[in-house]
């Protein structure tokens, strides 16, 4: 049983170590969310060959991961709230990448769709923000 309980904690040891490794991969300064804002929603859909993560950027401007990898072909989605700012990684044999932040910008639902061609690319609608300039 000890076995167990410290193998277990091991293993939840290494996946926060690899989670905040990718999040590393995020360049500072990282936009953090703002509160009191209206509620909305938002999705991604991996369009890429390799898994993606996704990241919530909290109040102080940490990421938060949220949730397992999203699988090629897959979509996520969450509820969130206008101008909360979300970032993307993804790991290739080129190397780590990151995108953000997306925020949403209106009630309707901001839809991401996350390629790769020489990097993440990003392409949401008209209530999506994304890129550095945000």
């Amino acid at each position: 049983m000890n076995r167990v309980v410290c193998a277990l904690a091991s293993l939840v040891a290494a996946v926060a170590v690899s989670s905040a490794a990718r999040a590393q991969s995020c360049e500072p300064p990282i936009a953090q969310s703002l509160p009191n804002r209206p509620e909305t929603a938002i999705s991604f859909k991996n369009d890429t060959q390799f898994p993606i993560r996704i990241y919530w950027s909290d109040f102080h401007a940490v990421l938060k991961p949220m949730g397992k990898a999203v699988a090629p072909g897959e979509t996520v989605g969450f509820k969130t709230y206008i101008d909360h700012r979300w970032y993307v990684t993804m790991t290739t044999p080129q190397g780590q990448f990151c995108e953000g932040p997306i925020a949403v910008v209106t009630r309707a639902k901001c839809a991401m769709s996350i390629a790769y061609g020489n990097g993440l690319e990003l392409s949401g609608g008209d209530s999506c923000e994304y890129g550095p300039g945000d």
